[in-house]
């Protein structure tokens, strides 16, 4: 629901709230979009003096500038509730910044009569109350044994020019269903081998989600931890440590870079936790995480060629500020692998998939129909394996799951996502999606419902 008013920013409010807005004196929590145009600015202050400096998104002056100017709008907006409860102005003491390009915003919780006077400041874009994502849907059962069950064998043979071409032999299916445009016959578990030139080597694979289990031999030694923001709501403190106590982020992560489950194998992958056990994950922790991970990408000195973000979090409804948060990444030329969902319904309804500015993918089982929960529509761009997909466990280091769900088919994707960027690491989420879909197996699928793309993705570099 908006609430638009003249002269007056907009406010986006949540319809699934469960309290009514019908006083001042609710709290809710909210996030301000701030438009600045940083390029007249200076660290110095509004009007101050500007700087050709300003004019690139991705410098560290850039954002430098853009978080003076939204520190400068939240003691605006403090000067004006010196009688406010303690609840609204601690919110904007622990505000969390964020800036992905041109997208400035910054949190806090509100309430109504609040909310109205940012609705009058000169430099706010719009009010957007908190909105929760999902994972519904998604099983992972954990396997029987190790993932030395599969029978699996690497190896290097080099090429003409001089890369490196991985080959894994006795690849389960998902994997090997990315080979093929027709589908082969047998096919699960294992199907025909898989190569992936380079396997993502000097890639960097930022998974948001629950954490990773970066001891698992699936890893190698090639996933570490990152920043963990799964903080609760109302404590405002960590809900748990920073490793994977649910199992979410350890499948998707090993379905993206596994050494046996993963095609990136030579891929470096980074938890950045934004989930807990039983927690919820509100749409400012996304657009929070991504922040943060853009300013990390900008400024990365370790070596990597490229870098890309996996979600598989979407969320309940369209949420803006997250669409304008991806939308922003990309055109900085980054890329952002989001899931489809598991609501059996229409993916543009539900953000980041929404947006059209992700690489949205849905689900598929091993006799190549959609799988039954994942959404379709227009703006899912492809469809990859998401039924019964072999990942790893969060549980101990050596044994697998069969994980279903979107979820799982955004990572097989970003997998190949990263073998693309190892080749050639100026590709933009654009040229990428371009070549996934330039090399997806067409109208193979069957039973996808109407005004869906019938493109399930194949190996590409």
């Amino acid at each position: 629901m908006v609430l638009v008013s003249a002269n007056l920013a907009p406010v986006y409010h949540n319809p699934n709230g469960k309290v009514k807005r019908d006083g001042s004196s609710e709290l809710r929590d909210y996030i301000v979009v701030v438009s600045l145009n940083i390029p007249v600015f200076s660290p110095f202050g509004f009007g101050g003096p500007s700087s050709s400096s300003f004019s690139d998104p991705k410098s560290s002056t850039w954002r430098t500038a853009a978080i003076n100017l939204l520190e400068q709008t939240v003691d605006s907006l403090k000067s004006k509730l010196v009688t406010k409860r303690d609840t609204v102005s601690s919110s904007l003491d622990d505000t969390k910044f964020s800036v992905i390009g041109s997208f400035l915003s910054f949190t806090g919780t509100f309430d109504a009569s609040t909310v109205a006077i940012i609705q009058k400041m000169p430099l706010v874009k719009y009010v957007q109350e908190a909105i929760q994502s999902d994972i519904f849907g998604d099983v992972i059962i954990p396997g029987a044994g190790s993932v030395s069950t599969f029978q699996t064998r690497q190896d290097p043979i080099g090429k003409r020019d001089g890369s490196t071409a991985y080959v894994q032999r006795y690849a389960p299916w998902a994997l090997s269903r990315l080979v093929s445009p027709a589908l082969p016959s047998p096919i699960y578990p294992y199907g025909d081998g898989v190569s992936s030139e380079n396997a993502g080597e000097g890639v960097v694979v930022y998974v948001m989600d629950s954490g990773i289990n970066i001891d698992h031999q699936e890893f190698g030694g090639r996933a570490s931890l990152g920043p963990n923001i799964a903080y609760d709501s109302s404590s405002g403190l960590l809900e748990e440590d920073g490793y994977d106590h649910v199992g979410h982020g350890t499948a998707v992560a090993s379905a993206v870079a596994g050494a046996t489950f993963g095609l990136a194998k030579k891929a470096r992958l980074v938890s950045f936790k934004i989930y807990a056990d039983g927690s919820g994950m509100p749409d400012t922790r996304a657009v929070q995480a991504l922040s943060d991970i853009t300013d990390l990408i900008n400024n990365a000195s370790d070596g990597r060629t490229a870098s890309l973000v996996v979600c598989s979090f979407t969320s309940t409804i369209r949420s803006k500020v997250w669409d304008e948060a991806v939308t922003q990444f990309a055109q900085l030329g980054y890329t952002y692998i989001s899931s489809a969902g598991n609501n059996r319904g229409d993916g543009c309804v539900r953000s980041p998939v929404g947006s059209n500015s992700t690489v949205a993918v849905g689900g598929t089982d091993s006799t190549d129909n959609f799988y039954i929960s994942t959404n379709y529509g227009p703006c899912v761009d492809l469809y990859a394996p998401g039924v019964n997909v072999y990942t790893a466990i969060n549980t101990n280091n050596y044994g697998f799951s069969l994980s279903t769900g979107t979820s799982f088919s955004a990572p097989v994707v970003a997998g190949i996502c990263a073998c693309m960027l190892s080749n050639n690491p100026s590709l933009t989420q654009s040229d990428i999606k371009a070549k996934l879909i330039s090399a997806s197996a067409k109208n193979v699928l069957r039973n996808l419902p109407a005004k869906s793309y019938n493109y399930l993705a194949q190996i590409t570099l």
